[in-house]
């Protein structure tokens, strides 16, 4: 059972950019740090994502937090239009060729793509292809879902090939 304290007035420092007066929940990280195999000091939510330019490298596997103002993107960069839907960041990815489509962006979890039935159904994605079943979920609790592979994945530029997926029967 985990216990955590809600803390107002706190300043982050991530590099130069500074995010002061934020409420934040401490807890121990110690459990998740062992669990990934690497020290977890902090974990940044939607609040530093919100405030901060987010500039992600692909190919160096790097990720960097700019202060918008001052931000200068490198040569060759893309930016990625960012949208919230319910709250939650989205990003315009396309789907093994398909017209771009919004996509839930968590850096924090863990899991396969989740690709909604409101897609895959409609395009028969599982017809023919090799899948599994796994148990899936998170608050309502675990369920069967198929898992399978996506062929590619796009996103700003950037193709991906061969992403596991799950396919959520009601998401």
């Amino acid at each position: 059972r985990d216990v955590a304290e809600l803390v107002s007035g706190v300043t982050i420092r991530v590099g130069s950019v500074e995010l002061r007066d934020m409420t934040v929940a401490l807890i121990d990280l110690k459990p998740i740090a062992a669990m990934i195999g690497r020290p977890l000091p902090v974990i940044l939510g939607k609040e530093a994502l919100n405030a901060l330019t987010v500039d992600l490298d692909f190919a160096g596997k790097t990720i960097a937090f700019h202060d918008p103002a001052r931000f200068r993107p490198a040569p060759g960069a893309v930016p990625v239009p960012v949208t919230s839907v319910g709250g939650i960041h989205a990003i315009p990815v396309s789907i093994e060729g398909g017209e771009p489509v919004l996509l839930d962006f968590d850096l924090g979890n863990g899991s396969p793509l989740l690709v909604f039935a409101g897609y895959w159904k409609p395009r028969g994605m599982l017809v023919g292809r090799k899948s599994s079943k796994a148990l899936s979920g998170a608050v309502g609790g675990l369920k069967p879902r198929d898992v399978a592979t996506v062929k590619t994945l796009t996103l700003a530029g950037v193709t991906f090939r061969d992403v596991p997926a799950i396919f959520g029967e009601d998401d």
